[in-house]
């Protein structure tokens, strides 16, 4: 593991338990992790998709999407 995805995983980890962890993150922890990452990353690649298109130019259901973040 890479010195920056032990950085993400402490970050991620502090944000959804409020500390840094000493001790193993539990197989379902880990399962936790990886899906908040990979949601975040959906969000990001979501909200750069949609940046490349005017406001006016959107559906509906786009700006829905918007306002519900």
């Amino acid at each position: 593991m890479s010195r920056q995805e032990r950085i993400l995983i402490n970050h991620v980890v502090s944000k959804m338990f409020g500390h840094h962890r000493k001790t193993r993150v539990s197989d379902e922890e880990w399962e936790a992790i990886e899906q908040k990452i990979q949601r975040s990353s959906a969000t990001r690649q979501r909200l750069k998709e949609l940046s490349e298109i005017p406001m006016d130019e959107l559906d509906e259901e786009c700006r829905n999407w918007l306002n519900s973040l």
